[in-house]
């Protein structure tokens, strides 16, 4: 009987695990400045999630108050607007609640550098998925841009390795200068 329920609940179990998992590809801070097309510091407002039958999203309020990096085309909010819609996979909408791994919860009043791209919808959306994401702790001079590990699968971008991530943290006067740098000298832009 033990064996019985053991085979039958065995393969559920596998399953259950491997729908939690998420892979993403490690990406380095250049990869991240790289692939950005918009870079900002911001405070998270309100938020609105939709379910369109097969999917819940997210969209989230920015208030910008700093531009790290912009190419042509790249905010949403328009000239002067000062606020730009982030939409991330996941949320709560008609009764129903759906969580991805890998898929960050942004929290209303923090404050956060997001590393965006353009979608072909039009929507921004986080380079890397939590990896686009640093929260901004301390105030003035000292204020740091910090990103914890990531707990899950990633891979090495050349080899194709399982490798650990360390997470990322950083002052914000050295993150703004990595960014201005780089995009001083690299293309840019998601590839």
């Amino acid at each position: 009987m033990l064996r019985r329920l053991a085979a039958l609940l065995l393969p559920l179990l596998l399953l259950v695990g491997s729908a939690a998992a998420v892979t993403l590809e490690k990406l380095s801070l250049e990869e991240l400045i790289d692939s950005s097309t918009l870079i900002v510091r911001g405070t998270i407002g309100e938020s609105t999630s939709s379910n369109n039958g097969q999917r819940i999203e997210t969209d989230y309020r920015v208030k910008v108050s700093e531009v790290l990096k912009e190419e042509a085309g790249a905010s949403a909010g328009g000239p002067g607007s000062g606020s730009i819609a982030v939409s991330l996979p996941g949320g709560a909408a008609g009764g129903m609640q759906q969580t991805l791994a890998g898929v960050p919860v942004l929290e209303r009043g923090a404050e956060y550098v997001l590393f965006l791209w353009r979608a072909r919808s039009g929507r921004l959306l986080l380079v890397g998925m939590s990896q686009g994401l640093l929260r901004i702790e301390g105030k003035g001079g000292r204020a740091s841009a910090i990103r914890p590990a990531i707990d899950g699968t990633m891979l090495d971008r050349n080899t194709g390795r399982a490798v650990r991530d360390s997470g990322l943290g950083m002052r914000l006067a050295a993150l703004r200068e990595a960014v201005t740098r780089r995009a001083a000298t690299a293309k840019g832009g998601r590839q």
